[in-house]
């Protein structure tokens, strides 16, 4: 495919606002592919070059894109910057002065230029990034070089999310959305939406989608927990069942491989360990640790990386929860404490600063079988074996009880809230790990708030607005903040947000909503006219806030038929940025049943 045509219909996806019609347009454009081209343009669709778990980004800031583009245009950098301010947009100021028409250079050529500049590093690689910008920028069109702009910047502005680009694929696949289950089941398993691209694209795809396993050194999709009103609930709904305790940590997936990840990882390392020559290559080509929204976390737990190699195993995959502590008494740290130790710089000081160890409760492969469709007994009884014949300094066994009444719950829940945990997992016998997926195979129960709703909702970040009087001179005085409607694939706007925050936030706040602040809403959010923000920006970043209950609010619609929604009473910020997908944010379904719950 000419890079041109696949810029077409970026075009189209850009200027509809209907999700269905994306989904055709996506469609169209596989069919239109060669099958070697598939997973390039599928990366690019996402603004990037590789899977979103492998660390590489193209580190182009707009200071200097817009460098860049003026030695490109010879109009110098004042007047890209003047032009910059005027349209707000990287691409528009790229497409606007440049006026060259648009050439016949193939996507294979584009999107290699740019794998290039992501994997530039090092001294003068500024200067080389640049060079090699100017040099794709001499060989391509004013359209061309708009998109190619954005995606060097991260702000493709398309909307699309991972899901739609699925059913695009099973669009593609047999004109419909009826291959959505299986292609999300295996993007659960393996989390690379290019590599699964090809394989539905290409001979007997839903044949190969189903025998797709885990890989290790590829994330799988975090499963997720429901709700219950009581302990008697959970009961009445699994019966005999295993307790686990919840920790208010960072949720982590080990992957380990004796004998390497796979030759395409290799090539694409870009991770570095301030250690020996020797303890950087056993570390980085055998252990990654992933966040649940398949952040690489290896180089910020080198610790933890050391410990894995302790567990005498060809390869491994387990599902964690890192949590900080107070080496003096034991007691385990906040979140915001924890999550102090995501940190690029200065790590040996961070691991004496705050040290942690990882909670083990789930395994989803030992040495090459893949355990997700294991049942949980079998599944447990293996991980204890593990952890009972290998020791290690930072990862615990995660304590599990097996028990049929909720008197005996209860027990344990207050034990473990006194521990100043958040609570329980029960998870009933017999079941899977089926990734992505949230059901009541696992269902949370945590300690009340003292007021109002009974769980923080985990909301997504939808815009800001200017502030007024004391905060005008911050220039943002509430957050929009939504949910997730995991039925239609759309965030639904659920409230203001003022509250909660300190005067030393409001900088840093507005400052990561301008990172990803678009012009208009995307296809997948709505917003009523009178609450959109005065800054828009992607669904990205999630912010965890409680409130005192949930309510029926006309303003915040649930559906296109219905205007009445749901909103929040006197909502506050408990944290803002959390390690969680935007679609891993509370779903309309959870919140619809919380509700239901107060």
């Amino acid at each position: 495919m000419k890079f041109i045509d696949f810029v077409f219909y970026l075009c189209e996806l850009e200027r509809t606002k209907s999700r269905n019609n994306m989904v055709m347009i996506l469609g169209e454009m596989y069919q239109e592919m060669e099958l070697e081209e598939v997973a390039q343009a599928t990366y690019m669709l996402q603004g990037r070059v590789a899977p979103a778990f492998l660390p590489i980004e193209f580190s182009f800031s707009n200071k200097l894109i817009l460098k860049a583009l003026g030695c490109l245009m010879n109009n110098g950098q004042a007047m890209m910057e003047k032009e910059y301010k005027f349209l707000g947009d990287i691409g528009l100021v790229a497409e606007t002065l440049y006026r060259k028409p648009s050439t016949e250079m193939e996507l294979l050529d584009v999107y290699n230029t740019l794998e290039k500049i992501s994997l530039l590093a090092g001294k003068n690689s500024q200067a080389e990034k640049t060079q090699k910008f100017i040099e794709l920028g001499r060989k391509v069109g004013a359209l061309e070089l708009k998109y190619i702009s954005r995606i060097l910047v991260g702000s493709l502005r398309l909307g699309l999310s991972i899901k739609t680009i699925l059913d695009g694929l099973s669009w593609a696949i047999s004109g419909s959305k009826e291959n959505r289950e299986i292609l999300e089941r295996g993007y659960g398993v393996r989390c690379d939406l290019g590599a699964i691209a090809k394989i539905a694209l290409g001979s007997k795809p839903q044949e190969k989608l189903k025998k797709i396993k885990t890989e290790v050194g590829v994330p799988v999709a975090a499963k997720l927990v429901e709700r219950e009103k009581t302990l008697e609930d959970i009961i009445k709904r699994m019966g005999e069942c295993y307790i686990q305790p919840k920790y208010d940590g960072l949720r982590v997936q080990v992957h380990y491989s004796k004998t390497g990840f796979s030759k395409y990882l290799d090539s694409h390392n870009m991770t570095l360990f301030e250690e020996t020559e020797e303890e950087k290559s056993e570390l980085t080509q055998h252990v990654r640790i992933f966040s649940r929204n398949f952040e690489d976390l290896t180089t910020m737990f080198p610790e933890l990386a050391k410990d894995v190699l302790e567990l005498n195993v060809d390869s491994v995959i387990l599902d964690g929860e890192a949590i900080g502590f107070n080496p003096e008494n034991n007691e385990f740290l906040a979140f915001q404490d924890t999550i102090k130790r995501k940190r690029k710089y200065n790590i040996a000081d961070t691991v004496k600063k705050f040290p942690v160890e990882v909670h083990v409760f789930d395994i989803l492969e030992l040495n090459g079988k893949d355990m997700l469709y294991v049942a949980i007994e079998e599944r447990l009884e293996i991980l204890t074996k593990l952890f009972n014949k290998n020791h290690t300094k930072h990862f615990k066994l995660t304590k599990t009880d097996l028990v049929e009444r909720s008197e005996d719950m209860k027990v344990i829940f207050e034990k473990y809230v006194k521990q100043k945990l958040e609570g329980i997992i029960a998870k009933d016998k017999g079941t899977f790990y089926l990734p992505g997926t949230r059901n009541f195979d696992w269902i949370k129960y945590k300690s009340f708030y003292n007021v109002g709703v009974r769980d923080a909702i985990d909301a997504v970040v939808l815009g800001y607005y200017f502030g007024e009087g004391q905060r005008a001179k911050f220039g943002i005085g509430a957050i929009l903040v939504g949910i997730y409607d995991e039925e239609r694939d759309l965030f639904l706007s659920l409230a203001k947000v003022g509250t909660g925050m300190k005067d030393a936030d409001w900088p840093k706040i507005k400052k990561a909503i301008n990172k990803i602040s678009i012009p208009s809403l995307p296809a997948n959010v709505k917003v009523n006219e009178a609450l959109i923000p005065d800054v828009i920006a992607r669904p990205e970043i999630v912010a965890v806030i409680d409130a005192d209950s949930i309510t029926k609010s006309k303003m915040h619609s649930m559906n296109d038929t219905d205007t009445t929604g749901l909103s929040l009473r006197f909502p506050r910020l408990k944290q803002f940025g959390r390690d969680k997908t935007a679609q891993e944010a509370t779903t309309l379904a959870e919140l619809t049943r919380l509700f239901q719950l107060q």
